[in-house]
């Protein structure tokens, strides 16, 4: 978005350890105690879009936290500064109605639909590296996916 001229930052709204949560620990495949948890709120334009939970193993997320995280994506920091490989993602989409923490962040009235995507990254070596659960706000998202059929199966 900042190479179309947009301005895009975040601003962090909590971290924490210990995610209780099963499937957050299923799709990471690490106990509750090794893994962490960080909440930002996005915008574009000045304007709130998206509100993004990332769960992360601690020993990325401690140092995440101390990233510049409101201008520097999650992604480029672990390729770009921590020499990780990222591979392949599975990426979930579902059209949700807003409650009121997430109206409240977003700047929206309650029940409003928005757009929630469910990603999971795996490193290159195909191990789970990145949960996040994102909400996205119904009105300022255009998604396209651009899909090849393969010829071979012809």
């Amino acid at each position: 978005m900042v190479a179309k001229g947009h301005e895009t930052f975040s601003t962090l709204l909590g971290s924490k350890e210990i995610i209780e949560n099963k499937a957050v620990r299923l799709k990471l495949k690490r106990d509750a105690t090794d893994i962490m948890e960080i909440r930002r709120l996005r915008y574009l334009n000045r304007e709130p879009i998206s509100v993004d939970i990332t769960y992360v193993p601690c020993d990325i997320g401690r140092r995440l936290i101390l990233e510049d995280l409101a201008t520097q994506d999650i992604f480029v920091i672990m390729e770009n500064k921590y020499g990780l490989r990222l591979g392949r993602a599975e990426i979930q989409l579902e059209s949700i109605l807003s409650d009121e923490a997430l109206s409240r962040l977003l700047k929206i009235e309650e029940g409003s639909p928005i757009l929630k995507m469910e990603r999971l990254t795996y490193t290159a070596e195909d191990m789970p590296i990145d949960y996040e659960h994102i909400y996205y706000r119904g009105d300022a998202l255009k998604y396209m996916i651009n899909l090849k059929r393969n010829q071979e199966d012809k």
